[in-house]
């Protein structure tokens, strides 16, 4: 077993000691910055008297940005501009003025479209919000080498299938568009993936090949959109994933083999939410999946048009915790049991009735959930 030198320790010493000398210091402004622009030092220290700042911080609103470009800090390294006309907007401009540029944030600014032709080497967080984008570079966001988060909300964004992302992209967030369903080629150069945010979109089914390159997806939010059912290995690739967010849409049927291999890799808590959907009658087959792992498979169904009969109680009396919010969940019929929770449904003479009993009764009888 490897052992510490007394040489390791004095270095250890040393380096906190270092870091513990250092003393933060508040932002400091820069005199020479454009009107209706604040430009400052950041991320600043204080060591004997000297101080030292890791980054420049320019923040714009209204300045009618482009004219403006000459007279910002070349060193800039985070940029948060606002309120601008910017049209169809090329990002070379960035590129050949600031160099050591890591963060752009570019919110409000009327964007319509997006054009790279040179590469910004340190950019690592691109922040497109609230612009009126129909679309995304197909294939020169590879010219971001670095770019780790990309985050293009509140657009108007129809499709993705085909566009190459940069490699190293972590978090990509395109929520609230209109994206419709993803196909097969979405993502494929995502292997480093972990976030995946398509919240309040267009997507109206899931095809499992749209997902199959991202084996390190850690969390996909897929809630407010249209989704009706989730077919056979919806989630076949995603070995890796322990949060499926799927509330709010319009689910009613899910297949036996739908949770199939989903997160089979990841060994702690996962949580699949299927709250406000249209999910009447819960079959085994639909999540017998689930049941070797229910004590780190947490599944959520509040606000379900649920139909509680003895498959779903025998369901909840075997497996344990995996109803998650069983104390809020409900039934909404048969009319003696609406209102009770999964956690006090008691149905005492369930070995009285045969299943299909309850089928029949649910879509022939007048109950509407």
């Amino acid at each position: 077993m490897p052992t510490c030198t007394a040489s390791t320790y004095i270095l250890a010493f040393v380096v906190a000691f270092a870091v513990a000398d250092r003393i933060p210091v508040a932002p400091i402004n820069i005199p020479l910055c454009p009107s209706r622009c604040l430009c400052r030092d950041i991320g600043c220290t204080e060591k004997r008297g000297a101080i030292i700042c890791k980054d420049v911080e320019v923040y714009c609103n209204g300045s009618n940005f482009i004219l403006q470009l000459d007279y910002m800090p070349r060193n800039a390294t985070y940029m948060i501009i606002t309120g601008d006309d910017m049209g169809h907007l090329k990002l070379d401009i960035f590129a050949m003025r600031f160099p050591r540029l890591k963060k752009l944030i570019l919110p409000n600014n009327g964007i319509r479209s997006l054009r790279i032709t040179m590469k910004i080497r340190s950019l690592n967080t691109l922040v497109l919000d609230r612009n009126s984008l129909c679309y995304l570079p197909v294939r020169n966001l590879t010219l971001l080498p670095k770019l780790e988060k990309l985050m293009a909300r509140y657009n108007n964004l129809t499709f993705i299938t085909d566009i190459m992302f940069p490699r190293r992209l972590v978090d990509l967030d395109l929520r609230y568009n209109h994206i419709e369903t993803p196909q097969k080629g979405s993502f494929k150069r995502l292997s480093s993936l972990q976030f995946l945010r398509l919240d309040y979109n267009s997507i109206n089914n899931i095809n499992f090949q749209a997902f199959r390159y991202l084996k390190r997806l850690e969390s996909l939010t897929l809630d407010h959109n249209e989704i009706t059912q989730l077919p056979k290995n919806s989630f076949l690739h995603l070995t890796n994933l322990s949060y499926i967010g799927l509330s709010h849409n319009m689910i009613s049927s899910i297949d036996e083999f739908a949770f199939k291999q989903m997160g089979v890799k990841y060994h702690q808590l996962h949580e699949i939410r299927l709250e406000h959907n249209q999910i009447a009658i819960l079959e085994t087959t639909s999540i017998h999946l689930l049941f070797p792992r229910q004590k780190i498979y947490g599944l959520y169904l509040y606000g379900n048009p649920l139909f509680c009969d003895c498959e779903l109680y025998r369901i909840r009396a075997a497996t344990g915790t995996l109803f998650r919010d069983a104390d809020i969940a409900a039934c909404v019929s048969p009319p003696e049991l609406a209102g009770t929770t999964l956690g006090e449904l008691d149905l005492s003479g369930c070995e009285e009735y045969r299943e299909e009993d309850f089928y029949y009764d649910y879509y022939n009888n007048d109950y509407e959930p």
